[in-house]
Parts: structure tokens; sequence; C-alpha cells
């Protein structure tokens, strides 16, 4: 069978090129980025005019575009780059008719009627007027951001989807920005956190030039913010040649060159002086001193031959040193020698530690019990060499520490995180033709970030997911247009990779040879292990290496025609995604230390002992999640996409347009290159641990025969399918849309669409191996307390490598497994919006519109648990129905026992709990992709957005919103249905407003050419999580004035009650079924602010030059936003919101940029 080779991969892209070549009138589902002119040529009685010529030329680039009318005086002028052009009629006999001061934006279909007086063609009447604030013919809601608005409002680290906080109907759902290291906000960041009109995060569309930015339903590059003409983000769309999401479609549109030559170069600085400090850091003390920031960005463009091919360049790189001060405890000189004379508890007193070698009974109280070592030191004869080694790559304590124990004796100032970043873009455009053009775009970029996660500084002992990560992204599309009268031909082809490497660092083993007697590590070059210690001490060496990489292979072809009052589209579409998952997390041994081996009683802990006498020995803390050799598979993920859709345009007179589509997606189920994949759960055939048991053997608990059925099965095996899932064929999107001229200046809409979520997206990305991975678990000791395998030689056998599908329903027995649906199906949207657009005076739009948006079949957060004990079984344990909390804890004798090593159910008892699930020989099953959830959106939103007069261009948005959904299980295993609560990221505010301002300074270089500019974002907190308790009365809720940091909701218990004496909350029973919802109907978190401000200075220099200078805040007005407040009762914080600020301080920035 053919696999994934290039080959393969083509086949199915020229079959569709083909295919869609001979559809007459047929169009492919591209994603429309360029702008189309549409309008009907009359004689001055009104009379329809076929045969006239209408022109419409770029007036930057004289790249001109020929259509003729058809019959009915119609005409479509398509694939038009946004920017100005000029309009021109001419038909024998009559004048000619010249419209200037047309100006296209991104995926926007503009209406103009011409009327033609007659007389010579040699006359000419000339028109000069823009277009319409509102778009008269379309019935899909949007909104535009030009080039001036996404170039000079002031962007926190210059991401340009950023703005898509601006926009209506979409927030951002991560609520950390930056205070704690995570930024989001850099151009080199990638986010697929973002909700358009409720959709699930990771279920939106990104284009560039049409092209898919992203597989996985986010975006993958961030083009220089210079280089984009347009942003446009379609928030409930009826055009059928969008898939893929669930939400919204986020167009960018690139810059394209002229026959005039434009650039501009910039520089951003930043550092301490301009910033403040977070609150954290200031409570604890802690400077943010060492923070430097430097952008550069430039673009260049121009003709390569006027008139016919052009160019644009674009570049932005960032390096940046933000300081992560932190303060950890790290051994002391004495400690490193095997010394622990002088360790101490809090309360003054000498840790003892003892040898685990003297392990023996004592007599007088019948436990296990060890002799101390002498003078509390470690011979240096009994010194693990491993550790010895090891321990000499971790740093010297550099402070004095508590007085009495020593603890945080490590500082690491500034702790400084290192960030690189440089990303190229190159675009030509070329026309061989008035009716033939071809554009060729391309970006690269990558970027770094080396960030301690454990507060050492670099070096071997530096343990990061974080040190180093890189990111790069390839991606390049070409897009040929062809216009033949009144049809077009285009076909687009694109290919997007994104890489995100964890590379090991500081290796191996930088020079030094750690003397281990066998080889267990699975690499064949040595780096260094794991080493997992107790807090307040950080995790040492072995970063991990991990690899994501996103391969998108993508192409339409399309034709498109005007048939009279129609205009049909047709088409096809390909899409092919390979993700690559390498996750190397601790192949080369993970060694925990915690004591254990040093204290006086091997079974009970007292106080005695100490990690790093343990570790110095050599002898690591044995369990299931301890200490360890994974071996974790790689998986190479397969997602095609095969669309077809239809799409008319109906014109029914002048004033109404109808738009009815259909859309049929095929998205064939996943599939991993080499079979390594799990495919389903046999419920019916006998279990091969069945045969290992005694013919007739009773289940303890029960007293009825124990069978054991089911298993895992596996991808080709025995006939199995390849795929994850069954192939879900019928995915029918209908679109319907319609729009009413009720006046040039206004106009209604409304519309209706499904929509099917991408199978690579946020949704449906699950992905089973079970028995490609392996855990080899390190046996430390056979006989209670006396070490047995050591760090020098922990796996004298080796390390077991793993089955793969070998074992078939064997698989996975005495563990937890998972599985994916084989019935699961692509969950789908359906959305529809009513509302109306106006235009107002002062070149003000106003969008007013209800929008809806409901998902059905979602996948459950946690999966369905299939192997739950009975309910009638649970409530015996249950104390409030008359249970006993020890029932379900009941041991019987284990009839595994001895055949299930390695698992938690191999000892010579197991729990009733364990005997009575439906499959006892698994301790949890889990279905993935269960399609049981679903999810509804209801908004009101509100528009008003000033196009550029008197210096002046400003927007203002509000939304108000309701979101409920079905996502979680109240009890797993006990109900059928998910319960349906508030959504978690409901947030029923949301303002937004921004503008830029040219002052209106005149008279000398000194007082004119100041510009303000401004955003702002305001948004509702999201529901508050409820406890898992009783609460006693109707409301948690405090009284208005009453809520506080300290003191969120009523947060009174019967241990901690009121000062009248009542409380709020009682605790669940033991066993108890929950029932309060998961989120509280009255009470929020808290509400999240943000805003930034900017002063330009633009000085006008020879020609048309200008230099600018910036200054730009961030979070002016230094405000904090907190997460939401502790909700377990039985925590001392219980209520109460800890003071952790998750946003950016305030910070400044300068910047100069050189525009010609």
């Amino acid at each position: 069978m053919m696999r994934n080779g290039r080959v393969a991969r083509a086949i199915p892209l020229l079959v569709i090129l083909v295919a869609v070549s001979l559809l007459p009138g047929a169009r492919v589902g591209a994603q429309e980025i360029a702008a189309t002119l549409a309008g009907r040529v009359t004689d001055t009685q009104g009379a329809a005019m076929p045969g006239v010529t209408v022109t419409v030329q770029n007036v930057e680039t004289n790249v001109a575009t020929e259509v003729v009318t058809d019959a009915h005086g119609g005409f479509r002028a398509q694939k038009l780059l946004p920017g100005r052009y000029r309009v021109t009629a001419a038909l024998a006999n009559f004048k000619t008719y010249v419209r200037e001061g047309i100006v296209l934006r991104t995926a926007e279909t503009a209406t103009i009627d011409i009327q033609l007086p007659i007389g010579a063609v040699e006359e000419t009447v000339t028109v000069t007027a823009g277009l319409s604030e509102v778009e008269t013919n379309q019935s899909t809601l949007a909104q535009t951001m030009e080039n001036k608005r996404v170039s000079e409002l002031p962007l926190n680290g210059r991401q340009v989807y950023m703005l898509l906080q601006q926009t209506a109907g979409t927030l951002f759902t991560q609520i950390q920005f930056g205070a704690q290291g995570f930024s989001g906000t850099r151009a080199w960041d990638v986010n697929g956190s973002v909700s358009i009109h409720g959709s699930r995060t990771g279920n939106n569309e990104f284009l560039i030039d049409g092209a898919a930015n992203g597989g996985t339903g986010g975006w993958s590059y961030a083009p220089p913010v210079d280089a984009i003409e347009e942003f446009k983000v379609q928030t409930a769309s009826t055009d059928a040649s969008y898939g893929h999401t669930s939400g919204g479609v986020v167009n960018l549109r690139l810059r394209s060159g002229t026959n005039d030559w434009h650039g501009s170069a910039t520089g951003f600085f930043r550092g301490t002086a301009l910033d403040s400090n977070t609150i954290q850091n200031i409570t604890n003390g802690i400077s943010n001193e060492g923070h430097k920031y430097f952008d550069a960005e430039a673009t260049i463009s121009g003709p390569i031959r006027r008139d016919r091919t052009f160019f644009m360049l674009g570049y932005q790189g960032f390096y940046e040193e933000i300081p992560f001060p932190a303060t950890t405890t790290l051994p002391t000189d004495l400690q490193r020698e095997g010394d622990f004379s002088q360790t101490f508890n809090s309360a003054g007193r000498l840790i003892t530690i003892y040898d685990p070698l003297t392990t023996h009974l004592d007599a007088a109280t019948g436990r296990l019990v060890r002799d101390p070592f002498p003078g509390n030191r470690i011979p240096a004869g009994r010194l693990d060499p491993v550790a010895a080694a090891l321990m000499g790559q971790i740093p010297h304590a550099n402070a004095a520490g508590d007085p009495l124990t020593a603890l945080n004796n490590f500082i690491n100032s500034p702790g400084l995180g290192h960030y690189r970043y440089n990303s190229y873009l190159t675009r030509i455009d070329h026309v061989f033709t008035p009716g033939h053009k071809l554009a060729l775009s391309n970006s690269a970029n990558w970027g770094s970030e080396r960030r301690s996660e454990n507060s050492l500084p670099p070096g071997p002992a530096l343990r990061s997911d974080n040190w180093p990560t890189q990111r790069k992204n390839y991606l390049v599309s070409l897009d040929d247009v062809v216009t033949l009268r009144s049809a077009l031909i285009n076909t687009r082809v694109s290919f997007n990779r994104f890489d995100e490497p964890h590379p090991k660092d500081f290796g191996p083993l930088e020079g030094t040879t750690l003397p281990f007697q066998s080889k267990f590590q699975v690499t064949d070059v040595p780096w260094y292990p794991h080493v997992a210690t107790p807090g307040p001490y950080p995790d040492l060496f072995g970063r991990p290496f991990r690899l994501t990489r996103n391969d998108i292979y993508a192409g339409q072809s399309s034709v498109s025609k005007l048939m009279g009052r129609h205009f049909v589209k047709a088409g096809v579409e390909y899409r092919y995604t390979k993700l690559t998952r390498i996750d190397r997390n601790d192949e080369n041994g993970r060694f925990e230390f915690n004591g254990d081996f040093t204290r006086r009683d091997p079974q009970q802990g007292d106080g005695s002992g100490n990690w790093i006498a343990d570790f110095l020995l050599g002898y690591p803390l044995q369990g299931t999640n301890n200490t360890y050799v994974d071996i974790t598979a790689a998986s190479v993920r397969q997602y095609g996409s095969y669309s077809l859709f239809v799409q008319d345009e109906w014109k029914l007179g002048s004033r109404a347009t109808v738009s009815l589509g259909l859309r049929w997606d095929y998205q064939p189920p996943v599939t991993e290159q080499d079979d390594k994949l799990v495919v389903g759960f046999d419920t019916v055939s006998p279990n091969p641990l069945q045969a290992q048991l005694a013919a007739g053997v009773l289940n303890p608990a029960t007293g009825q025969p124990l069978q054991l059925k089911g298993g895992l099965l596996y991808a080709g095996v025995n006939g199995n399918p390849r795929g994850a899932y069954k192939s879900d064929w019928n995915n029918l999107a209908p679109r319907a849309g319609l729009s009413y001229k009720f006046s040039e200046k206004l106009i209604g809409r409304a519309n209706y669409g499904r929509a099917y979520f991408s199978s690579s997206g946020g949704c449906c990305g699950s992905f089973i191996q079970n028995g490609f991975s392996q855990r080899t678990n390190m046996l430390t000791s056979v006989r209670t307390g006396i070490p047995f395998n050591t760090l020098s030689n922990p796996y004298p056998d080796g390390f077991v490598t793993p089955f793969g599908n070998a074992l078939g329903l064997a698989t996975g027995n005495g563990t937890s497994i998972s599985f994916i649906n084989p019935d699961f199906v692509i969950p789908y949207a359906d959305q529809w919006m009513a509302g109306f657009s106006m235009e107002l005076p002062w070149n003000v739009g106003l969008d007013v519109a209800y929008v809806g948006n409901k998902v059905h079949k979602l996948p459950t957060n946690n999966g369905t648990q299939l192997d739950a004990i009975p309910r009638s079984e649970q409530e015996k344990a249950i104390v409030a129905l008359g249970g006993n909390t020890q029932y379900l804890n009941t041991q019987f004798p284990n009839p595994f026992a001895g055949r299930l090593p390695g698992t938690t159910i191999n000892t010579s008892t197991v729990s009733r709990a364990q005997l009575l699930r439906p499959y006892p020989q698994f301790t949890g099953i889990t279905m993935t992709l269960d399609n049981r959830g679903w999810s509804s959106y209801n908004g009101l939103e509100v528009v008003l957005n000033k196009r550029i007069s008197h210096g002046l261009t400003a927007a203002l948005n509000y939304t108000l919103s309701r979101q409920r959904e079905a996502t979680d299980y109240l009890n797993n295993g006990f109900e059928a249905v998910p319960f349906e609560d508030r959504a978690s990221i409901d947030r029923t505010h949301h303002i937004t407003s921004n503008f830029l301002y040219e002052l209106p300074f005149h008279g000398n270089r000194l007082v004119e050419g100041w510009q303000v500019n401004f955003a702002y974002e305001w948004a509702s907190g999201t529901p508050t999580t409820m406890p898992n308790g009783i609460l006693r009365q109707k409301s948690a809720k405090l009284p208005s004035g009453q809520q506080t940091l300290d003191h969120w909701f009523d947060n009174s218990t019967q241990s901690n009650p009121r000062a009248d004496g009542g409380w709020a909350w009682d605790t669940n029973s033991a066993n108890a079924f929950r029932v309060a919802p998961f989120r509280f109907l009255d009470i929020r978190d808290p509400s999240i602010q943000t805003a930034a401000v900017s002063v330009f200075k633009n000085t006008r220099l020879a020609g048309d030059k200008t230099l600018q200078l910036r200054f730009e805040l961030f979070n002016p007005f230094n405000t904090r936003y907190y997460g939401g407040p502790n909700t377990t009762i039985t925590s001392t914080q219980f209520g109460k919101i800890t003071p952790n600020q998750f946003n950016f301080p305030r910070q400044g920035q300068l910047g100069v940029r050189f525009v010609f």
C-alpha cells in the first residue's frame, strides 16, 4: 500500500485540479481574500446595456481587469487586490464613463451602478466618489482593519493577531499574557485560544493570501505588521467556499508592489526604566532589572517591470531578555560531601540520617528500624559514583539561606530568559495580460526561547521544557487567475510547515562520563538523567526532547461565471495535513529521591532522613510513577479533507440579493503512517487473561463466574480498518443569506449556515497509541527497606521495549486504557444572524446584528468512562444513603495476583470496587471523542466604525452574549449525558474601542505632525467555578460592596462560620455523587481590562519621506488582573483570590520609523 510519499500526496491533488477544469461554470472553494467589484450599466432611461467594456484599473500598478456586461447589463470584476481603483465604461455612440476614488477592501464585494449618456465615445463623464460605507449585496458579517490602523495602533510585541481583541464577538480565552513569562503577544507566538461567536478554541480558520496559515485551528505565522494591507475577520459567513471552522475566518492580505517605490524601516526599544513591576515581585521584594527589548522591521516594494511585475519584501526580527529572578534551595557544601551534621529542621533539631543497609526488626516494637550513620556522615566509600558525578554538575549554594535549615540558599538573579526571532517575507505579482495574473508569496521565520524553569542558570543541572524551545515556519503559495470575459479561472496551491522542536541542550554530558554499570538509556548517546526531588528543591538535569511538526498541503482550482442575475460558483478543495509528534521526556531515566531510604522507619515517616542522602547513596524511590525509563511512541498523524461546494448569488431586482449555497466535506478517518494506532475496543471477545485463570473461577466480590471480556483493537490487524473511526460521508452544509437595500445608506441582512469542524483542529485531535509506548520501572527494593538496584546500576537486566500491537486484546491489562469512539462523527455548527448596516454622517458606519451559534456532536472534555462500577453499588458506599464508606475498599483475594506484573492490581488482594467493574482486568476505560456534548451562543453586536476624515479613524464595538455548554459529566460513568451549564468562557459584556487621531496643529515642524492612538478592551468575568460541596442557602453571592480578593463569595463553613454563627457550605460525604453545577450562575471571576496608548511625531522630509518618532504605553493605568478564587472547601484559602498578576504590568516602548 502506498503510504505518504510525495507521489501519494500529489495524486489526489492532481485529480482534483484536472476534474475541476472539466466543470462548466465551476469554482473551487478558494478561501477568498481578494475583492470583487460588481454592478450594472444602463442608459439614462434605465434600460440595460449589454456589450459594454468595463475596465477596473489599480491606480498604483496600472494593472487593469476588463469585463463585458451581459444581456442584463451586469458585470463582475473579480480577484482584485485591495487598493485604490479607477473604473471606466465604454461603448460606441455613448460617452465614456470614468469613476475615480474607489477603494476596495479585503474579501469585499462592492457594487456601483453606471449610467452612460448618448454621445461620442471620445467624450468623458468623470465622477469622483468613494463607495458607500455599507456593502449592499453581502449577507456576511465581517470587520476590516486597513493598513493604517494595523500598522499604527499600539501593539505589544508587534503581533498582528492581537488585533482580534478589537473585533466584536471575538475573545481570547487565554487570560495570562506575560506576567509569568508566557507572552502570547510577540510575533513568534502562536495561539489557537480564540473564540469567535462562542466557537471552540482551535476551530477557526486563519488565512494569508487565501492559503491556510496553520493546521490545527490556530495560526502558525504572523507577518510583519507593515507588510499587511488589510486584516479582516469574517464572523458569520454564508459563502460555501469557507470551511474548516465553527467560528470565524481571519483573512490577512499582504501588501503588493506598485509602480512606485515604497518602503519602511522601524525600530522599537524597551527596557526596565520604562516598565512597572508585577504585584508578586513587589510583594516578594524582587526587582525586574535586566529587561531589554529591540525589534527591527523593514519593508520595501516596487516594480521589477513597470505595469507588469511587482515585488514586496518584508523582515521582522527581535531580541529580548526578560528577567526571571528566582530563589531556590540546593545542597550545602557539607551535604555535597555526605556530611549532614549541620542539617537541621525549622525547630533547630538535627535531622538524623540512617543507614538502609542496617534495616532490622526492633524486638521491642515489632517494627523495622535502622541504625544512624555515625556522626550523621556518609562514609566516602558509600557514595554512589554516578551521584557523585552528578553532584559535581550542580551549582554550589551562593547565599546563606535560612540560618537553621539553609533553605533558599541559592539566588539566580537576574535569571534572564533569552528570546530571538527572525522573519522574512516575499510576494511577487506578475501580469501576463490584463486577463492573466500570477501571485507568488513565500515566508520563513525561526525563533528560539531559552528560559529556566527550575530557577537554575544555564548548565547541565538546568531542567526546563523552554530551554531551548525553537519555532520554525515556512509558507509558500501560488495563485493564478485567468479572466475570460464574464468568467474567471483561479488555481491556487500552497504548502505550510510549522516546526516546534525542543532540542536537548548542555550535552551529551558536557564531556563528563557517568559511570553507569549497565546500559539502560534508550538513546545511543548518553544524556543526563532526570533527577526528581521534593520541594522546595528543584528537579535537576535531563531536559526532554520534543518535536511538533505540522505540514499542510492544499490545492484549489476554480471557475466562476456571471449568468444574468445569477453569479454562480462551484468547486472543490483538497487539503492534506500531516502532524508529527515526538516526545522523549524520560527516555534517559527518571530517578526520584525523597529521603525514604535514610529515615529511621522504612514504613512510616518520622521527620528523619534526607533526599540528598538517598541521592548520594544511589537509592531512588520505588513506585510506578517515581523511578523509571520511558519509551514514548512517536506518531505521524494523517488528516485529509475533500470538499465540494456550489454557490448562487441571485440579484432580485435592484434591492435584494439572495445567496444560496451547499458545501460537502469529506474528512477521512485519521490514520497513522505506520499503523501505530488504537482503533476501537472489543467488548465481546474473551480477554487472553481469562485463559490464565482456573476454569470456573468466581468473582470473589459477587460470587458469580468471573468473565473477562474486552480489549483494544489495532489499525490494520485482523481486518481492522486503518482509520481511528468510521468514515463520515454525509457532511452536507447548507448556506443561505439575504441582503435587502432599503436605501443607499441602510441595508438589512440575514443568513444561516452550517459548518463542519476540521478533524485536525482543537476539538478532534485525540490520538491513542496504547502498547507503542513502554515504561520500565526500576526495582529499587525487594525486601522492605533494603536497597536492591542502585543509581549506578539501575537496570542490570535492561529495559522493556514496547510490545506494539503484538499483545492484542491483552494490551494494557492491569492499567487504565483509552480508545477513540469508533462511531465518531465530525461535529458541526449551525450559525445564523440578522441585522442591519447603516451609513451615518461623518463617514461612520453602524452595524447591529443578532448572532447565534449552536454546536452539535461535541466530544466531552474527559470522554466517557466505560468501566465505572454500577451506580447501585456506588450508593452502598455513601453514608447519606445509609451506606458504609469502606464498602468499596473491602479487600478480596485477588484472582489476578502474580499475573499482571508491574501494575497496581498484581497484589494478593484487590478491592471490591475493582472487581465490580464491567471489565475488572482494567483499572479504567475511557472512550474519547464521544460526540455527546454541545454548546450554544447567542449575542447582540453593535459596531461603530469611522473611516478617516479630519484626521480621525475610530471604532467602537459592544457585544452582549450568553453561552451555555454541556461538555462535562457531573459524575463520569454514572450519567448518560453531560451536564448543561454556563460555558467556562462565557463573558456577558465585551467592549472594545480604538482610534487614531492626527492632531490639527499647524504652523511649524515643532507643533505639526502629532498623532495620538488608543486601544481599549473590557470584558466581564467568566463564571466562577462552583465548589464540589453542598450550598445550604440560595446563593453564595455577597452583597454589593463586600466582595474583596480575600472574600470573593460567602465562604463560611461549619469550622469557619459567619459572625452570625451560620455557614454557607457543607462538604460532600465520602463517595457521594456531585450535585452542584460546575459553575455559579450569579458569581463571576474578575473582569479583564486592557489598554494601550501611543503618541507619534511625524516629520515630513524631502519628497515623500517621513520620519516618525513613537512613544507607546501598554497597560498605561497599570491595571492588574488576577485569576479566580480557590474553590476547595477544605482549603484555608477557600473563597480567596491569590494576588498573582496574570497580565503585563505597565510597559513603555520607544520607536522610530522611516517611511518613503
